[in-house]
């Protein structure tokens, strides 16, 4: 136990990590009236591979090796892709630059508590879903065949929805988009 969970956080802070560099870049390089629809575009690609990779399963009855060298490959291939874009320099900080330690940290959650419930709510349903729902389902007599394809099934909503969401947040506000999204998600959750 011990193991697994050192093991999903240290996942978790590069899952973060990449995202964050990601959405950051796709900020700052798109134009800023389609900036909703390059964003759909990127979680779509992001919840197409999450609804995929629980079908990869099926490759350990090949080799029990087999699942972790495909997936190893595919991601240097993402990253040979990552190491072709071209650095550029940040823009300079502004603001109070002298202020160091726990009062920037008191600063980020003071003005940006709203922007940390989202993630914050991803990574509990991720962090709970993923790990212990193949351990509850096999409990109750789930057959393990069916496993990968529940969780697969899970995320087809957000796929679907994506793109429209994105392009419907850039025609009507982003904001707008957002407020009555989380509301209905909490409402439905």
């Amino acid at each position: 136990m011990t193991f697994w969970f050192t093991l999903r956080l240290l996942i978790g802070i590069g899952d973060h990590a990449l995202h964050f560099a990601t959405q950051t870049w796709i900020t700052n390089t798109t134009d800023h009236k389609s900036l909703g629809k390059s964003m759909a575009i990127y979680g779509l690609s992001f919840s197409t591979s999450f609804a995929v990779g629980p079908l990869t399963v099926k490759l350990i009855q090949v080799s029990e090796a087999l699942l972790f060298i495909v997936s190893s490959i595919m991601c240097l291939l993402a990253w040979a892709f990552v190491f072709l874009l071209q650095n550029e320099k940040p823009e300079r900080l502004t603001g109070d630059l002298h202020a160091r330690g726990w009062h920037r940290y008191k600063m980020a959650i003071a003005f940006g508590w709203i922007a940390f419930l989202g993630p914050f709510v991803y990574g509990f349903l991720e962090s709970s879903l993923n790990p212990l729902f193949p351990v509850d389902a096999l409990r109750k007599g789930f057959d393990v065949n069916m496993i990968p394809i529940i969780l697969s099934v899970f995320t087809f909503g957000g796929i679907l929805t994506q793109v429209p969401l994105g392009a419907i947040g850039d025609n009507v506000g982003r904001r707008n988009v957002l407020m009555i999204g989380s509301f209905g998600g909490s409402v439905i959750f």
